[in-house]
């Protein structure tokens, strides 16, 4: 990316099929082959990763590069070094993490729900891969799952009534009213078992019984 051009506006992220895990929220959700790093970063530009990028990759794609205004997409962009004459100096070494699969009696790790201070402020960040609300990594990958039965079904229409979704029919004619629903109704199953169908949720929680019963083998 082209750091003079790019505005930022999130257009080429929005537009990129590629989905990969997101480190700085330690895997907890997604993010896109061209990102930003976090939300606070300055310069704010995105940048692109070539290990995940498809045009850098051989593949095609350059979605991006069509979408963006500013025409600040560039592929063939190498690394550089910058010489600059500055006042002073801020040295930040920062520090590493404690690897805590050291202590295994905590089942860090192994345990979906046991985490680190790290990961625990990244799920109450506002930025953070829940946008601040607490929810047990389980259920985050308990939604993820439940999305990827969905898909593979194919049960799961968009036409139908939702969680938080009413529709109410008049007696007098076939107006309807529909009411929008929140981001507060999403969020109230955390699993989203309205969303679903019978048979959904049955398989859902076939594979919650044969995960919890892996739990327990590692365990014992």
């Amino acid at each position: 990316m082209d750091g003079s051009k790019c505005t930022a506006c999130g257009a080429c992220a929005e537009k990129c099929p590629t989905r990969v895990p997101n480190e700085f929220n330690f895997g907890l959700d997604e993010r896109k082959a061209i990102y930003k790093d976090y939300a606070q970063g300055i310069p704010s530009q995105f940048t692109i990763d070539p290990e995940h990028c498809r045009v850098m990759q051989g593949q095609k794609c350059g979605v991006c590069a069509k979408v963006c205004q500013a025409n600040a997409v560039d592929y063939e962009m190498k690394d550089s070094d910058i010489e600059l004459n500055v006042a002073a100096v801020i040295i930040s070494t920062g520090y590493e993490l404690f690897d805590a699969t050291q202590i295994p009696e905590y089942g860090y790790g192994r345990l979906p729900n046991v985490i680190s201070s790290l990961e625990m402020e990244r799920l109450l960040s506002a930025g953070g891969p829940t946008r601040g609300h607490l929810t047990r990594p389980s259920a985050i990958q308990a939604e993820v799952r439940l999305k990827e039965v969905a898909k593979a079904s194919g049960e799961v229409r968009r036409s139908q009534p939702i969680a938080g979704t009413t529709e109410r029919a008049r007696t007098a004619g076939t107006t309807r009213r529909k009411v929008p629903y929140s981001e507060e109704a999403r969020l109230y199953s955390v699993c989203g078992f309205e969303r679903l169908s019978l048979s959904q949720v049955l398989l859902f929680l076939l594979l919650h019984a044969l995960d919890q019963r892996s739990n327990n083998r590692q365990r014992t």
